[in-house]
Order: structure tokens, then C-alpha cells, then sequence
């Protein structure tokens, strides 16, 4: 009898000191879990602000805590890339997928290697001479960014690019994040004055102006801008002068412009060749007006991207009927003094088609329109599509299947060739938010459309991504992308000329597998 009581207390103390060990794992995980997901916070949050050094620490110790989980190696990739680090960038991506299998990070691997395909780069991400000058010939300036800069308050920039998701007073001045918009905006009280930061809540007041922002990557100052970009082509856009100096304080050479009343800097080697996307810059920001109403803005060529020059624009205004007109510049850029309120927009230009849109006003500040995109007239037979969205996602990309033949179109492989004579091709390949992004169909057939979501940041639906069909004889189609979470949009096909829309938002794409 004592010998069975004794093995019931052996048996008691072995199920309690395992449920006494397993509660302690248990609980261990939990704490884990706490930890990663505060440290995924954390460096999502320092990465925003640019503090790299920070981002990379916070989420590598989240890994430590939970290797198996994809988010800690989408935010390294993430601070990677933001510091043109290439090569780590594809490390940390393979280490990730090894560890996970997850298709999300092997999604981020396809496109990344795709997007950097034609780049020659050196160890630490810089674009080689040798290329420089074939990756530099159609980038442009982003004029509809440097109008923002000029004329907006912070209430603006919070309208455009979202909330303020991180803002701390740096001795006297105030640096802000927004949520849709990679750079730090730095806002200053004026010696004195106490009219721009509110000291009790350290954010800007509505209507003040930052003095300086400083970018995340140059692809959002530059429109076509891949990794680089040489001096002679930076001359030729920025259109005056551009000196290249020793710059003591950031310890390197420095190209210096005024661009739209705006004091650029960004550095560059000895000969004043840009030769990382990531590159150290500051844009000195000008004061702005306290005026009340009127509008800015550009009209852009859907198929080249570039500014249209002479295009008329005419204001209708929806209360009182008054029409003001005015012409585009040399840039395609225009401005109108008019009323607040709402006004139909019509764009209208020789050799194009006709262009109408809706606006308002606002009653404070002027109000600057996002790029204008205008069709060339269409050729017998051929199709355009015309994608714009907002600031995010930053990059969408455009895929042309032909049903028939399966050749695809997209970033990677821009022309669709039958029997030598080109099918259909992207006209322009937009990476850092808005667009457009164009392709032509020059010969009728079958055909899919869809826009996938390089970054994979799930934001497409809600991205106020809009497709623009231009079709012979026929009014121009626009299909609204669905809400809902996915990154890849099936948009259309097109059947011997005839369109059928699709308009589906799908999770999870592959890009090994992007046929039908």
C-alpha cells in the first residue's frame, strides 16, 4: 500500500512539474511574441525617420525573438533597400524564405532581382559609370512635387500624404513623418516667434510651412529614376546652373540647384555623377504665400510622361458658371487665380485627346493637382491603358498577357514583338506613386490586363488606383479598383478588340506564375 501511495506521488510530482514546465515555455513564448511585435514597432518606426542603423537593430533583435515570422524580414529588406544595399537586401530575403517558405518574401526576392536586372552594381549598391548614362536618359524632374513643396502647410501635407505617424522635437526643431510619403519634414519656430511648432503638442500648426525635407530615396524627387543619375542629364533637366563642391559637413561632394524656388542638394562623386537612389539630400523649402484659392498644376503626355507644352485649360466653375482659361508652359505646368469651389476641368491640346475632370478649390492655400495624364490620338486599331493612383503603393506595375501566344509585357520586358513588328509595348514605367503608367496595343487580338503591387504592401485597395481605357470611336472606360486587401488587380481583357472588364482584387501573386 505505501509503495503504490509512493508511485502516485511520483506520478503527481512528474505531471506537475510538467505542467509547471510547459506553463513556463508558454508563457516564455508569450513574452516572446510581446517582445517581437514591439520591436517590429519600434523599427518600422525608426526606418521612417531614416534612423537605419536603429531600424536594422530593432528588427534583427524581433528576429531573435521569432525567426519563423516573414514581417521582421520584410523590415531588414526595407532598410536595406532604403540605403541602396543591394546585395543585403537579397541575403536577408533568401535567409527569410529558407526559414519561413513564405511567398510573400519570395514575391519581394522575384521583383527585386527583376526591377535590378539591368543595373551593374558594386558592393555597396552604387550604380557602375558604365550604365550611368543609359539609366539617365529619361529621367525627369517631379514638378508636380516641387509645386507641393512651395505652395503647401501642414495641414495639406497631412491631407495628400496621410497622418503624422512620427514627430520629436530635435533640440529647436520638429521633425515629421507621413504615413504616405518617405522623408522627414523639418519645421522651426522663427527666432522669437512661436507661430509654427505648438510646444504642447510638438506638431506643426495647420498652417505652418516646413523650412526643409529631406527623402527617403530619390526615385520620389526624380520621375523615371532607377539608381542613378548622371551630371550632364541632372544640368540638362534642372535647367540653370548645378554646382558641384566639397561639402565639410557631410564629408562628401554635393550637387547644389534652385529648382522652383527650392535649394536642392544631394551628393555625388568628384565629377557630380549621382550614383545611388539613396543618396544623402536636403531641399531647403521656400516661404509660401498666405493667399486663398487657386490652382497649380501639370498636364503630362500619357505616353511619354513628359510635360505638355501649350495645352489649354479651361476652369468652368459649378456655381456661377464663369470660365477662366489658361496655358500650359514649357514644363506643362499651369496656374489659374481662381475662387474656392468646385470646377470642371477641361484639357484640350492639338494631336491629343480631350481631357475633363473634376475639381475643387480649396479656400486656403493654393491647391496643386496631381499630373494630369493626356492620350496622344490613337492610331487605326490600336488600344491605350492608362493607370494612375495615389502616393501608395509606390509602385505599381503594369502586365500585358497575350492569351495566344503568352509573351507578356511589363517592367521586366517592355516591347511584345510578332513576326519583327512591335504588338504592343509599356509606354512609361511609373516607381514612386501616381503614374502614370501607360500601355499601347497596336494590334488587336487577345489579351489580359492586370497591375501587381511591386513592394507587396497590401495598400492596393486602397491605393485610389484608376484604369483609363482608350478605345477607337469610343468614349474613354474608367474602372476604379474594388476596396478590399491583395496585390494583384485583374483589370480587363480584351477579346479581338472588344473589352471586358474584370475588376478583381487577388491576394497573394506569385510573379513565377503571373499567366492566366
Amino acid at each position: 500500500m505505501k509503495k503504490r501511495n509512493i508511485l502516485i506521488i511520483i506520478l503527481i510530482c512528474v505531471v506537475l512539474a510538467g505542467l509547471g514546465v510547459g506553463g513556463f515555455f508558454l508563457i516564455q513564448n508569450q513574452n516572446n511574441q510581446k517582445i517581437y511585435r514591439e520591436k517590429l514597432a519600434e523599427g518600422q518606426k525608426y526606418l521612417s525617420q531614416m534612423k537605419y542603423e536603429e531600424a536594422e537593430a530593432a528588427f534583427e533583435f524581433a528576429l531573435d525573438k521569432n525567426p519563423k515570422d516573414e514581417d521582421a524580414y520584410v523590415g531588414l529588406y526595407r532598410v536595406y533597400s532604403a540605403q541602396g544595399q543591394y546585395h543585403q537586401a537579397v541575403y536577408i530575403l533568401e535567409k527569410g524564405y529558407n526559414l519561413t517558405k513564405s511567398e510573400r518574401l519570395v514575391n519581394l526576392l522575384d521583383s527585386l532581382e527583376a526591377k535590378n536586372a539591368e543595373l551593374v552594381l558594386d558592393d555597396q549598391g552604387n550604380v557602375s559609370k558604365e550604365n550611368l548614362d543609359a539609366i539617365s536618359q529619361d529621367v525627369m524632374m517631379n514638378v508636380a512635387l516641387f509645386q507641393k513643396f512651395r505652395n503647401y502647410t501642414f495641414a495639406q501635407y497631412e491631407k495628400d500624404y496621410g497622418d503624422c505617424t512620427s514627430h520629436e522635437m530635435n533640440g529647436e526643431k520638429l521633425e515629421i513623418v507621413h504615413q504616405k510619403l518617405e522623408g522627414v519634414f523639418t519645421y522651426e519656430n522663427k527666432r522669437g516667434e512661436d507661430k509654427v511648432i505648438d510646444a504642447s503638442k510638438e506638431l506643426p500648426y495647420e498652417n505652418a510651412a516646413p523650412v526643409s525635407v529631406r527623402l527617403q530615396n530619390l526615385s520620389t524627387l526624380f520621375r523615371s529614376f532607377d539608381a542613378g543619375l548622371s551630371y550632364e542629364r541632372l544640368c540638362s533637366i534642372v535647367g540653370s546652373v548645378v554646382e558641384c563642391a566639397y561639402n565639410e559637413e557631410q564629408g562628401t561632394y554635393t550637387d547644389s540647384f534652385e529648382y522652383q524656388n527650392c535649394q536642392v542638394e544631394i551628393a555625388c562623386d568628384e565629377e557630380g555623377d549621382i550614383l545611388s537612389g539613396t543618396a544623402w539630400n536636403q531641399i531647403l523649402l521656400p516661404e509660401i504665400s498666405a493667399s486663398t484659392g487657386g490652382v497649380e498644376g501639370r498636364i503630362v503626355n500619357a505616353v511619354t510622361g513628359e510635360g505638355v507644352e501649350g495645352a489649354t485649360v479651361r476652369f468652368t466653375s459649378a456655381s456661377t458658371g464663369e470660365e477662366i482659361t489658361v496655358e500650359t508652359d514649357r514644363y506643362g505646368s499651369y496656374e489659374a487665380e481662381i475662387a474656392p469651389g468646385e470646377y470642371t476641368m477641361i484639357v484640350e491640346k492639338e494631336g491629343f485627346i480631350q481631357e475633363e475632370t473634376e475639381i475643387q478649390v480649396e479656400e486656403e492655400g493654393t491647391t496643386v493637382e496631381d499630373d494630369i495624364p493626356i492620350s496622344p490620338e490613337l492610331g487605326e486599331g490600336e488600344i491605350r491603358i492608362v493607370l494612375t493612383w495615389g502616393a501608395v503603393p509606390h509602385d505599381l506595375d503594369s502586365y500585358l498577357t497575350n492569351l495566344d501566344t503568352r509573351d507578356q509585357i511589363s517592367y521586366a520586358n517592355k516591347e511584345m514583338t510578332e513576326d519583327g513588328e512591335t504588338i504592343a509595348e509599356l509606354d512609361v514605367d511609373e516607381m514612386d506613386g501616381y503614374g502614370p503608367e501607360t500601355v499601347t496595343i497596336y494590334r488587336p487580338g487577345n489579351y489580359q490586363y492586370r497591375v501587381h503591387d511591386f513592394r507587396h504592401e497590401g495598400l492596393m485597395g486602397g491605393s485610389e488606383a484608376m484604369v483609363k481605357i482608350y478605345m477607337p470611336d469610343q468614349d474613354p472606360v474608367e474602372i476604379q479598383i474594388p476596396a478590399g486587401e491583395g496585390d494583384l488587380w485583374n483589370v480587363c481583357e480584351f477579346e479581338d478588340g472588344e473589352l471586358k472588364i474584370i475588376n478583381e482584387l487577388e491576394p497573394n501573386h506569385s510573379d513565377r506564375s503571373s499567366y492566366k
